[in-house]
């Protein structure tokens, strides 16, 4: 573990000024961590910010090319420091005395979806603690973001922020870096099969988020999410697509929350109504998407959340498919039901399908759907 503090040379040598405390968010990295992080040049117990050894080295290379972060460094945690700190679980941990257990968030590029592809192993290893007759005190670091994720999960005890401070993590007896590899949450705990714990993801909304939401759509014949843009430029559709579907379905609302475009109606003439502007959150994407009746995405996050929640979800594989093999996509249709992917040939290949193709399909699933 690495504790969070000011770089006081660097500091000098650059500004020629010496504060005592300084504030940063790592949204620019990773727009999922918003926590404010209060970082001091004489730490005390209660502003010292901690991080796993894996994100410290990610943020620690990323200052080549984050200036900002050049004030800051992160120093190793050690036992014989001034601060309590847990034991690091590396591998196994049948032999070690039962105690608390914290994962600490390891990886900055996991994105919406490689989170909730953890949560079978989550949930597998929490079983294999409590087996072993652990305390049931297993909390998680997360980014902030991701927070509203675990919401009625009862195998979390407690949820951190993506840099809990010192006081938080000396409350536990082991720490355990989690997200770097699917295949390391399997052995630890213990699975000779994927198949050998319950795969099903899923995802509760608060009452308060939903309720803030659902009176939008409740008039509406059919609540229709639809998503023609990803961060993989390769799976964006063309715009036309979706005067096509509306042609098809005009009875239907059409509605779409494209991140950080402040675009308040239609999207674009004749789009879906962008609901971005009136809710920012993840929070708000999850009850948006808890309203819906169909969801059509080529955002694989999205596909996620929706399928999560129980949505039927056409999800569009085009361009570069981000796989973890032997497990994602192969095992979709164990982690989301509701999930109707288009594109993937029999072996979890992309099936490179023209564009009239994947509009028949597309047709064919929402009148499934929708009859």
């Amino acid at each position: 573990m690495f504790s969070l503090t000011l770089d006081p040379a660097h500091l000098a040598s650059m500004q020629g000024v010496m504060p005592d405390t300084a504030q940063l968010t790592f949204e620019r990295l990773c727009p999922y961590m918003t926590q404010p992080v209060t970082v001091k040049l004489y730490p005390d117990a209660d502003n010292l910010p901690v991080a796993s050894y894996q994100l410290a080295k990610q943020l620690t290379d990323a200052k080549k090319n984050t200036p900002e972060l050049r004030n800051f460094r992160f120093d190793e945690l050690k036992k014989e420091s001034d601060w309590p700190v847990p034991m690091i679980i590396k591998n196994d941990f049948s032999q070690l005395e039962p105690g608390n257990v914290l994962l600490l968030n390891a990886n900055l590029r996991r994105g919406l979806g490689d989170f909730l592809l953890i949560f079978p192993a989550l949930k597998a290893l929490a079983n294999r603690f409590r087996a072993l007759g652990w305390s049931d005190k297993f909390g998680i670091s997360t980014n902030s973001e991701f927070a509203h994720l675990l919401h009625g999960k009862d195998y979390i005890s407690e949820v951190l922020p993506e840099f809990p401070n010192i006081d938080k993590v000396s409350a536990y007896d082991y720490v355990l870096e989690y997200g770097l590899h699917v295949d390391r949450m399997k052995d630890l705990a213990q699975l000779a099969d994927w198949r050998d714990t319950d795969l099903q993801i899923t995802l509760e909304v608060s009452t308060s988020a939903r309720e803030k939401w659902q009176p939008r759509f409740m008039q509406n014949d059919k609540n229709i999410f639809v998503n023609w843009s990803s961060f993989d430029r390769q799976r964006s559709q063309n715009n036309e697509y979706f005067a096509e579907i509306k042609a098809h379905y005009p009875q239907a609302s059409y509605f779409t929350s494209a991140f950080q475009n402040p675009v308040a109606g239609e999207l674009f003439p004749g789009g879906p109504l962008n609901l971005w502007p009136q809710g920012k959150s993840l929070t708000d994407l999850c009850a948006i998407l808890s309203c819906m009746d169909l969801v059509i995405t080529t955002n694989t996050g999205i596909a996620h959340v929706a399928a999560a929640l129980g949505i039927p979800t056409i999800t569009l594989f085009t361009g570069r498919l981000y796989c973890w093999e032997g497990y994602w996509p192969d095992l979709h249709t164990a982690f989301y039901p509701s999930m109707m992917p288009i594109g993937l040939t029999e072996d979890f290949k992309i099936a490179q399908l023209s564009e009239s193709e994947l509009q028949v399909s597309i047709f064919e699933k929402m009148q499934e759907i929708l009859k």
